[in-house]
């Protein structure tokens, strides 16, 4: 069917399809259903030796608004590349063509571009599987953290860790901006999103702001056909890594001054993503390759460590990173392959067990807070607090500390609570110290009295020259209940 000329095109949606048979019908009619009358779908079949192309045939035929171009396969880049000039909308988008978008997404982005007058509007986006279902993605968390909590428009410089949200997708972009400022994606490479869209970030003036979830990022579960996002092992894959991660920082020097304070903590935002996320996951199968791989592999990543390793930022950016791979990253930079390959057998060993074991130690926190609601116990104020202690190589202890501060006359109750004891009872030791404490009660100027809580150590700060038996809620002005366990593994 031919496109109606005459309507208003707001938003176009480019869909590069390379052999996504089997995903590509559910990813379409996400799209399809998305404002309509107000946008284009623009299919690039990147040469698909499945059947992929006659389902874009299919969906142009069906619907108006569909336009399929069948090229030969140049890769992801080059067929973002080829859709981008044939956009007619105000406002682009991508999409990868096993991925998903929300019901309304389009209409959020929209209407949160129009609202800002924004370059760009970020939205969240979540991790997807028909067997596990909707979960969070961890870079995408990590950037949300640190979105300005009030207001919806921002700047990169303002908000550096968007530097954690670099794919191509899960943005609307003003078309004449993006073509205005000469953006292409990187052609012949993978991981090709975040040098494209830190350009992007850089140049924006007006960066938007969508809190909801407005795509799914598919992880392809139970098939031999990973997505890139998904994919670790080969030395173009690493090579392509490291060459982009240059040209990232090549951007970051040509465009950000060390001396201005936003710049330099927009730098240093990246170099902990370098560091605690990008080189790690560049690096996630190395102990399974062959030697000549495995040292081939290290030195690269050691050699695009040390090519910022003059940036002011770098020691600060270090001290960011959690401590197995603060120890990793000192072990590349020394030329220590043993001592990394040590600390990454610990991490898909050892290591794993702890994570775990905080997981479960956060799942008690939220028992705790039931239990205290069920008994009436108000609580002023409660959270939970992870700190990494760098030790003995990255492999030393890890601390986790759940704060929950009660009102005066509820001190007693909790201090008293057999039950509420029983809960901090140690399960497990993990190779040396598991060790909890219980602390009760918190003044600035307190003095400190060891005493115990039902079979459990604990300690009660109260005023000077307040004895132990006079603590009641007049000598105490607030109070906390605060628990610790820590991990001492090597």
């Amino acid at each position: 069917m031919g496109l109606n000329n005459n309507r208003e095109i707001l938003v176009s949606v480019i869909v590069p399809v390379y052999n996504v048979e089997e995903w590509l019908r559910e990813c379409l009619d996400s799209i399809v259903c998305q404002m309509p009358g107000s946008i284009e779908v623009i299919l690039v079949d990147d040469g698909s030796t499945d059947s992929s192309g006659q389902i874009c045939d299919e969906y142009a035929s069906k619907y108006d608004f569909v336009r399929v171009y069948h090229e030969s396969n140049g890769g992801l880049s080059f067929a973002r590349n080829v859709g981008v000039p044939r956009a007619r909308g105000k406002y682009i988008t991508f999409i990868d063509s096993d991925d998903l978008f929300t019901e309304g997404a389009l209409q959020l982005l929209y209407d949160k571009a129009e609202e800002t007058s924004a370059d760009v509007v970020v939205g969240d986006a979540k991790r997807y599987s028909p067997e596990r279902g909707i979960r969070d993605s961890r870079l995408m968390k990590v950037s949300a953290w640190h979105l300005p909590k009030d207001g919806d428009v921002t700047t990169f410089r303002d908000s550096p860790y968007l530097t954690f949200n670099l794919t191509a997708w899960n943005k609307l972009i003003r078309r004449d901006f993006y073509v205005s400022r000469g953006i292409e994606f990187p052609e012949g490479f993978l991981y090709e999103d975040a040098p494209t869209m830190t350009n992007l970030l850089l140049e924006a003036e007006r960066i938007g702001v969508v809190r909801e979830t407005v795509y799914l990022w598919r992880v392809r579960e139970n098939t031999e056909n990973v997505s890139i996002t998904q994919q670790f092992k080969g030395e173009k894959i690493v090579s392509d890594r490291c060459q982009l991660l240059g040209r990232i920082r090549d951007q970051y020097e040509q465009v950000l001054d060390s001396d201005v304070a936003k710049d330099a903590m927009l730098r240093k935002i990246r170099v902990y993503k370098w560091l605690d996320y990008d080189i790690p996951a560049m690096l996630r199968d190395v102990t399974s390759a062959d030697e000549e791989h495995r040292n081939w592999t290290l030195d690269m990543a050691a050699d695009c460590i040390k090519s910022f390793k003059e940036w002011p930022e770098f020691g600060d950016a270090l001290k960011m990173c959690r401590p197995i791979n603060f120890f990793k990253t000192k072990a590349l930079i020394s030329g220590d392959r043993e001592k990394f390959l040590e600390l990454e057998e610990y991490r898909l060993g050892e290591y794993r067990d702890v994570r775990a074991l905080q997981t479960a130690e956060v799942r008690m926190y939220k028992k705790l807070l039931l239990h205290c609601r069920q008994r009436g116990i108000k609580l002023i104020a409660s959270g939970v607090t992870e700190r990494n202690l760098k030790k003995l190589n990255g492999m030393g202890l890890h601390q986790l500390t759940i704060r929950l501060v009660v009102r005066p006359e509820d001190f007693r109750a909790i201090a008293e609570d057999a039950e509420l004891a029983e809960m901090y009872s140690v399960k497990k030791r993990i190779r040396g110290i598991f060790k909890r404490r219980l602390v009760i009660g918190y003044h600035p100027d307190a003095a400190e009295y060891d005493v115990r809580v039902g079979e459990h150590p604990a300690v009660i700060y109260i005023e000077p020259d307040k004895a132990l038996p006079e603590l009641d809620k007049t000598t105490i002005k607030s109070h906390k209940f605060e628990y610790t366990a820590m991990y001492a593994l090597r």
